[in-house]
């Protein structure tokens, strides 16, 4: 997308908004209508393009009615090269771009028709974004994949097809000169980074009251999110204590809150031991307290999120905390009764009772789902930029600790070991410190799966990695004889090595990350090399769909639900291995508590080996966004960990509760198969499977935690008569 047409104007008035991470994108109009138009109809349209993005801006009369109707669909067709004898129609509307938009979803796919045919253009989650302001639709995408697929000449036709629920179709089609622009488009955009964010269900607040005489109200939130300016939800029942249960071996929190008549400033909850059957005695000391503090989004918006070691002061009147607790692997099973002493602002209130029942059952110590959550040291620079070498590791063995705490599985264990290629072409690999750290890996830390990226190769539609180039000494190709030699050696070495240390069925091999079709063959080439080295590994791609010509590569997909739902609806690739990446459960904070711990309950029903995170440490840049102090969390998805004021002492998040209570809901649903003799499930165990629908699209059954806490106890007394 060069030449004099970009250079003259396509992106107009761009601020940034440097005090909350985002950017105000305004698109110039070049279409309005002439007069009033009825529901539904398109307005006004804009379009902007440069090397990096294109922005299409779409004003439609009632857009907020049709964003609530199903199956909100718009189809864009563009002449981007005025040459009506090319394109999908060749002498009719000479349609050489396309673009098919489900707006619900959030989803897109491009397709390039300039050759008169269809030709798919490869989009990942992060290259586009759908997303409406006031009555604009916004869709954005990445530059990188357009590139070669479509350059937008000075004047074009748009031509939409925009239809909602029961609205018929309704047609737009325009002509678009770019350099005759009717004024701006209106509200601009805040643009944070590409990737859909949709929330597919909504909390339900509830409150389950624990009576007290004290003047403050204490209620089991069951992990659910809350806004800051969030009243006291109705109260749906009563509990004589705070329950919560748990298996041997398993860690495990109950959430609540204290409302008092105006905020607290200062909290301390001390637990005391808890008696259980005989002369069993949980002491108060194992017990951990965390305070839930507020995180703020790139709107604003305030919801609890951080599990502070201690209590920050807050203008909410609800307190949030929780009690929490990994129970030992030996502990006598029954139920452990006790208090936790309440001090506010200094004065002991009424105790709060606890009730703990530990269940006759041993969770395994190396969990039974694959999790390959990667923390990426870079991000700790975007909020401590200016820390030390000692303080940036600090922070990431911090936050490296968290993760083992919860059960989490890196993606990568940083220590790829050291290559040597020599002057008479051979490859000498040293081992010693990879060897070290694997050890410890899978042995004492009780990791799940390593994805081992020493042959990863590429990126996208980009070259060889570098690491490769600088290693053979040139800019080498895969069709080369030297790329040949040196990648058998690599493959070789590699597989044997792993399977002296016993970890090859451990590792999953990582091949290419997110390719474009122009690299398909270098693909197909490096898999044909591998397997004459190393006939039984495994190659996995990061991919969004199950491509055709890698289906002989590739043993392995990573890849998303709407590719899971269509190789499992198909008998031909029904047992194909899989492993979905990134969007896995908590994109926006207003989600109900209970879709974190479902998603993986859909894996065990789907069968998929894995989930995996490109990185869930995104940490944010210091004082960003509107309210001063705020602790902010504009990447929802990937950021799972807050910083503290100084490096080394990070908190988690209440997310990574959430997340590891669907890991251990994995492990029960592991042991009623291997103990049941094939008994089905309880009735109400079983409904709990989310449904996986066609687009990839995710039914939760369950609408909130408490209700999943209710019948994962159903779930754990079946398996206790066991």
């Amino acid at each position: 997308m060069k030449g004099t047409m970009m250079k003259r104007t396509l992106w107009c008035a761009l601020a940034c908004l440097i005090s909350c991470g985002a950017e105000d994108i305004r698109i110039p109009a070049l279409w309005k209508s002439d007069g009033q138009l009825p529901a539904y109809k398109v307005s006004e349209a804009g379009f902007s393009a440069d090397a990096d993005r294109a922005v299409w801006a779409i004003r439609i009369n009632d857009l907020e009615k049709m964003l609530k109707m199903e199956r909100f669909l718009i189809s864009l067709y563009m002449n981007t090269d005025s040459d009506m004898a090319t394109g999908r129609t060749p002498g009719k509307d000479g349609c050489d771009f396309q673009l098919n938009i489900q707006v619900g979803p959030r989803t897109l796919s491009a397709i390039d028709w300039r050759k008169s045919r269809f030709q798919r253009i490869p989009l990942y989650d992060d290259d586009y974004l759908i997303d409406s302001k006031g009555d604009i639709l916004y869709i954005l995408l990445r530059g990188e994949p357009l590139k070669d697929a479509v350059k937008f000449n000075d004047k074009m036709t748009l031509r939409l097809i925009v239809g909602a629920g029961s609205v018929p179709q309704q047609i737009f089609d325009q002509k678009i000169d770019l350099k005759r622009i009717h004024g701006m488009m209106l509200p601009a955009l805040p643009f944070v980074r590409f990737g859909a964010e949709r929330a597919a269900l909504t909390k339900i607040p509830q409150a389950v009251l624990i009576p007290r005489k004290d003047g403050v109200k204490v209620w089991n939130t069951y992990g659910e999110r809350f806004r800051d300016d969030e009243v006291m939800p109705p109260v749906v029942g009563k509990e004589p204590a705070l329950r919560f249960s748990a298996a041997r071996g398993e860690r495990e929190a109950v959430h609540f809150a204290v409302t008092a008549p105006k905020p607290f400033q200062t909290l301390e909850i001390v637990p005391g031991d808890l008696k259980g059957p005989g002369n069993a005695v949980i002491p108060g000391s194992v017990l951990t307290v965390r305070y839930v503090g507020f995180a703020t989004t790139i709107r604003e918006e305030s919801f609890t999120d951080i599990l502070y070691r201690d209590y920050r002061p807050q203008n909410s009147p609800h307190h949030f905390a929780l009690i929490g607790i990994t129970v030992p692997r030996d502990a006598v099973p029954g139920i452990y009764r006790g208090t936790a002493q309440l001090i506010a602002d200094g004065k002991k209130r009424e105790p709060l009772p606890l009730a703990l029942e530990i269940y006759p059952f041993t969770l395994p110590e190396t969990r039974t789902f694959k999790t390959a959550y990667c923390l990426k040291p870079a991000f700790i620079r975007n909020h401590f930029t200016e820390a030390t070498p000692a303080e940036f590791a600090a922070e990431f063995e911090a936050q490296c600790r968290i993760a083992r705490e919860f059960r989490f599985s890196p993606r990568l264990p940083h220590c790829l070991p050291k290559l040597t290629w020599t002057k008479d072409e051979k490859l000498l690999i040293d081992w010693s410190r990879f060897d070290k750290v694997i050890d410890k890996y899978f042995n004492e830390y009780h990791f799940t799966v390593f994805q081992d990226s020493l042959f990863q190769i590429g990126s996208h539609g980009g070259p060889l990695y570098p690491r490769i180039r600088k290693l053979l000494g040139e800019d080498i190709k895969v069709s080369d004889p030297k790329f040949e030699k040196f990648f058998s050696q690599l493959v070789k070495q590699t597989c044997d090595h792993h399977k002296k240390l016993g970890i090859f069925d451990r590792c999953v091999f990582f091949i290419w990350d997110e390719p474009y079709e122009s690299v398909y063959p270098d693909i197909r080439r490096c898999c044909e090399i591998a397997r004459k080295a190393a006939p039984d590994v495994k190659w996995a791609v990061a991919i969004d769909h199950a491509a055709p010509p890698l289906k002989e590569a590739v043993s392995v997909w990573a890849t998303n639900f709407l590719t899971l739902y269509n190789l499992r609806g198909n008998p031909a690739t029904r047992d194909q291995r899989v492993w979905c990446y990134n969007k896995i459960g908590m994109e926006s904070f207003r989600e109900p508590a209970s879709v974190p711990r479902l998603y993986y309950w859909l894996a065990k029903r789907f069968n998929v080996e894995c989930y995996e995170y490109s990185e869930i440490n995104g940490y944010q840049p210091k004082h960003q966004g509107k309210k001063p102090g705020a602790v902010y969390n504009t990447w929802v998805n990937y950021n799972w960990f807050y910083p503290d004021k100084t490096p080394g002492t990070p908190f988690a998040s209440l997310r990574m509760v959430l997340t590891a209570d669907g890991m251990d809901d994995y492990d029960y649903l592991t042991l009623w198969k291997e103990k049941s003799g094939g008994k089905p499930l309880p009735t109400a165990v079983e409904k709990a499977f989310p449904r996986l629908l066609p687009g990839g699209h995710i039914d939760f059954p369950v609408k909130t935690n408490r209700e999943m806490q209710k019948i994962r106890g159903i779930l754990a007394r079946e398996l206790a008569r066991l």
